[in-house]
C-alpha cells in the first residue's frame, strides 16, 4: 500500500516512533538517548544545542550552519566516547565533529520546536550501493512545512562549494510511502537516484 495523504504519513511516522522508539523519533528531550550506528549512544543533555550556531528565527532550520560547524572524522568521533558506550551529545557538537547522526539531532532540535518533525536513524540506497546489493545505514529528518512532508538530508546536500558553505540544501517534498518497501516517494526528478528507507532492516 501507498501512503500519500499528508495526514496519513503524519500517521505512519508516528506510529514508525512508537513501534522503534530507540531509532525514530518525534521529538528529542534532556535524557532522550539516541544510537549511533556502531553500537554507541548518545544522551540529549541539551535541546537548544543548535542555538550555538547562531541566533536563528523560531523554527528556522539552518542547515548551511549545521553542515559546516560538524566535521566528519570517524576516528575521532570514536577517540570523543574513550571506551564508553554513550556519553552527552554537547560534547561530540562542541567538538565540531558529526555525520548524519549528529546532523539530523541538531535539524530536529531546530524544527520541533514550532513543526512536526521526525528523526529516522534508517538507512539509504545509492547507486553505488546498489551496484553490490548495500543498504547504508543513515540518519535523516522529515519535516511538515505548511502540512507538506520535507524529507531534509542535511549530511548530503545537493552542492557544496569548495570552501565547504552549502549552495543548494536537499529538502525534498515527499510524495508518498510505500508500506510494503518501508520507502518514502519522491520526485523522480529530484531524488537523485537515492533512495530512501524508513528502517535499516
Amino acid at each position: 500500500m501507498v501512503i500519500t495523504a499528508p495526514e496519513g504519513i503524519k500517521e505512519y511516522l508516528d506510529e514508525l516512533t512508537h513501534a522503534l522508539p530507540s531509532t525514530h523519533f518525534s521529538r528529542l528531550d534532556v535524557g532522550t538517548i539516541v544510537q549511533k550506528s556502531w553500537g554507541l549512544n548518545y544522551e540529549i543533555d541539551d535541546i537548544n544545542l543548535d542555538r550555538l550556531l547562531g541566533d536563528f528565527p523560531l523554527g528556522a532550520i539552518p542547515y548551511g550552519a549545521i553542515y559546516k560547524a560538524l566535521r566528519t572524522d570517524q576516528s575521532a568521533i570514536r577517540q570523543h566516547f574513550s571506551g564508553s558506550n554513550q556519553i552527552p551529545i554537547s560534547r561530540m557538537i562542541n567538538a565540531g565533529l558529526g555525520e548524519c547522526l549528529e546532523k539530523s539531532v541538531l535539524v530536529q532540535l531546530a524544527a520541533q520546536r514550532n513543526r512536526d518533525s521526525y528523526l529516522l536513524n534508517a538507512g539509504m540506497i545509492t547507486p553505488d550501493d546498489q551496484e553490490i546489493g548495500l543498504v547504508s545505514s543513515h540518519a535523516y529528518n522529515i519535516v511538515f512545512r505548511d502540512g507538506i512532508p520535507y524529507l531534509v538530508d542535511n549530511q548530503n546536500p545537493k552542492r557544496v562549494d569548495r570552501l565547504g558553505n552549502v549552495k543548494k540544501v536537499y529538502v525534498v517534498p515527499i510524495v508518498g510511502i510505500n508500506e510494503k518497501e518501508r520507502e518514502l516517494i519522491l520526485p523522480e526528478n529530484k531524488r537523485l537516484n537515492r533512495t530512501y528507507l524508513l528502517t535499516y532492516f
